[in-house]
């Protein structure tokens, strides 16, 4: 089970969730409810998700913590923890961080939707640098494959001109995923 949670909304937790899912086609489980839900098939949706809901997959766990979103964490094989450079989304990174430290040894921090400099300024801001953190650059290729319902390389597959504009983006999620299988 890979889980991405973040306590801060609007960092690119379903995006990437739903692109994970998508990559492994894995089941897609989630207690927030989002527009993934009448888009993937093996999609489920509980407000009140917990462990024995889920056998094996991507987790998308809204921005607020329920009874059991712990238990989910804890159980995960690699918790994501996306970050944009905005001082709210890194102080309340850095929360969680301080939270889940017994936990470090299966998070991924995410710099989501960002540009070098911000990578370079959520790097310098997170107090655990211990924690891996990959770069996902801004980009509209998860927009474009959550609207159209495809997955990331079927989007960038569409032509050679999309293959191009999407090859350093594809480059972070192929280490992004390198990094997720070394857990």
């Amino acid at each position: 089970m890979i889980t991405v949670f973040s306590s801060k909304g609007g960092v690119g937790k379903t995006t990437i969730a739903y692109s994970l899912a998508t990559i492994y086609s894995m089941p897609f489980y989630t207690n927030d409810y989002s527009v993934v839900l009448d888009i993937l098939e093996d999609t489920v949706y509980n407000e009140n998700l917990s462990v024995k809901d889920i056998k094996d997959g991507i987790v998308d766990l809204g921005g607020f913590i329920t009874p059991n979103t712990l238990e989910i964490l804890e159980e995960s094989k690699v918790i994501l923890v996306p970050v944009t450079n905005d001082l709210n989304a890194l102080k309340k990174t850095n929360f969680l961080l301080e939270e889940l430290k017994y936990l470090d040894s299966k998070i991924i921090l995410i710099a989501s939707n960002v540009k070098d400099k911000d990578y370079k300024e959520i790097k310098k801001n997170i107090e655990a640098k211990h924690i891996p953190i990959r770069k996902i650059m801004n980009s509209t290729l998860f927009k474009r494959a959550l609207k159209n319902g495809k997955t990331i390389s079927n989007t960038i597959s569409e032509s050679p001109l999309l293959k191009h504009a999407y090859s350093k983006i594809q480059f972070q999620i192929q280490e992004l995923i390198e990094e997720i299988e070394s857990i």
